[in-house]
Formats: structure tokens, C-alpha cells, sequence
């Protein structure tokens, strides 16, 4: 049987610090790469752009479970120990495959929301920030593309 080419949700695992997150309904990420351009003397275009800051941030969203809140696990710090509290490392893979899609070996938990309806189950939405990142490719050093 030939392997799908496409990633669905339905094979799509979230582990937050190596246990499995069963009831995220949605992932979402951005990485985005601060860019400035380097200026030269006596030109108006910069020579090259130079990276600046990476910014990673990751969204679940999930189903509320009793006992079961971020601060239950871990996740989140109390009013007493949010200047000790530990970082958490966010894995999405594909269960397919076993290809890790997006690795944050260190995030914070920066925003909680939470929404109740009446006539629906009960969700919260989770918001990570964090320090590095890899997908598919592991870090390693750039090669040079043939021109």
C-alpha cells in the first residue's frame, strides 16, 4: 500500500512534553523569521538581509476536560510558581509516516481562552510561544543551492 502524500488531521498525533494530547481538535503554528536588509555605501539597495529574530507560536485547541486544565497539567503555572515553571515541548507527527511535522523543543503556555455554549461541548484554546523549532528537516547547516 502506497503512503498518502497528504497530511490529514486524522493522522495527525499532538504530544505536549511526550504525552499524547487526545483531545486537541486543532493545531495551528507560525514561524516567522525577522529579515533586515544590510545597506551599502553609495547604493540604494541593501547588499544582503540578515536574520534576525525567530518567532514561534503554537495554537491547540481542544476539548474541555474536567480536571484536566493546563494548570492540572503542568502546563500552565499556578499564581504561586509561574517564575519556576518548567518549559514544554510541543511535537505534532504524522502517525502515517512517524515524520515529526513541527518539533518546539521549548514553549511557554502565553495565552488561555476558553469558550461555553449552551448547546455545545465545552473548548479551550491554548497559545504556546517558543525558543527554536524544527519540521522535516532537522537543524543542520544550509547548503548552498546550485545557481
Amino acid at each position: 500500500m502506497a503512503t498518502p502524500k497528504v497530511l490529514t488531521g486524522a493522522r495527525a498525533i499532538l504530544k505536549l512534553n511526550g504525552n499524547l494530547t487526545v483531545f486537541a481538535t486543532d493545531v495551528s503554528w507560525s514561524v516567522e523569521t525577522d529579515y533586515k536588509p544590510i545597506p551599502e555605501i553609495d547604493n540604494s539597495l541593501p547588499a544582503e538581509l540578515s536574520p534576525g529574530a525567530i518567532r514561534v507560536q503554537v495554537t491547540v485547541t481542544n476539548l474541555r476536560v474536567a480536571f484536566g486544565s493546563p494548570a492540572v497539567e503542568r502546563l500552565q503555572p499556578t499564581i504561586l510558581n509561574a517564575m519556576t515553571q518548567p518549559y514544554t515541548m510541543i511535537e505534532v507527527r504524522d502517525r502515517g509516516t512517524d515524520a515529526t511535522i513541527i518539533r518546539v523543543p521549548k514553549s511557554m503556555l502565553v495565552r488561555r481562552t476558553g469558550h461555553v455554549s449552551s448547546r455545545s461541548m465545552a473548548t479551550e484554546s491554548w497559545t504556546f510561544v517558543g525558543i527554536g523549532y524544527w519540521d522535516e528537516r532537522a537543524p543542520g547547516q544550509a547548503k548552498k543551492a546550485a545557481v
